[in-house]
């Protein structure tokens, strides 16, 4: 550990609380279902931090792994400062940013180069580029702020789900944060670039509403995942 510094440390010591977390509450284990969430918490922080230290290592017979381009996450990466911009407006209750910012993000949408990707992974962003596309289409031409809320978390949902896929660059972790009270307490989750929660689905009235429940490091170099 001490070979590490600055944001690699940072990370590794957070990794190292997750996972001593992890065992932790293998230790209290009480049945099948228990066993089970944390078998998956642990693989997912595992894997996390296997892609961030360049760990991944091909295994005999594995299928080929591909290289994410790093422009396209430079791409993706900017594609996730505006959400911000989104997500800002909304924890304001600010309706006009709100719009704003959202054809600001469908901009920036249509600026990724899709032929920086091929093969399953170039079909599998045309699909997600499709369901974004579509939800901020239909959140521009809005004027009620629920409904731009409504929009946002299906954006949330989706934009969350390509970065898992893809990975992404930047100079912050991406948190995702879940507010429980969202939606007649069906909850719903949010992406911040920090961890003081704004919430975007109440504003001002239950601003602080909200916990991290997760977070995906970012990519800063070139580097190859298994899809």
């Amino acid at each position: 550990m001490s070979l590490l510094t600055g944001h690699p440390h940072m990370l590794w010591m957070e990794y190292q609380m997750r996972l001593a977390n992890d065992a932790s509450e293998g230790a209290f284990i009480k049945d099948l279902k228990d066993a089970k969430r944390v078998r998956d918490g642990l693989i997912q922080n595992i894997t996390a931090l296997r892609a961030k230290f360049g760990l991944m290592q091909t295994e005999h017979g594995s299928k080929q792994r591909k290289q994410i381009s790093l422009e396209f996450r430079n791409q993706l990466g900017q594609l996730l400062e505006t959400y911000y911009t989104i997500q800002r407006s909304l924890a304001g209750d600010d309706i006009q940013a709100s719009r704003k910012a959202f054809q600001g993000t469908l901009a920036s949408l249509k600026s990724i180069d899709m032929s920086l990707l091929s093969g399953e992974d170039h079909e599998a962003w045309m699909k997600f580029a499709s369901q974004l596309k579509a939800i901020l289409t239909d959140a521009g031409s809005t004027e009620d702020i629920q409904a731009l809320r409504e929009e946002f978390h299906l954006l949330s949902q989706n934009l969350m789900g390509a970065i898992k896929k893809f990975g992404v660059s930047g100079t912050t972790s991406v948190y995702i944060l879940k507010c429980p009270m969202a939606f007649d307490n069906a909850g719903a989750n949010w992406l911040q670039d920090n961890k003081d929660v704004t919430n975007p689905y109440f504003g001002e009235m239950m601003l602080k509403c909200g916990s991290v429940e997760d977070m995906i490091p970012v990519v800063t170099s070139p580097e190859t995942e298994e899809h």
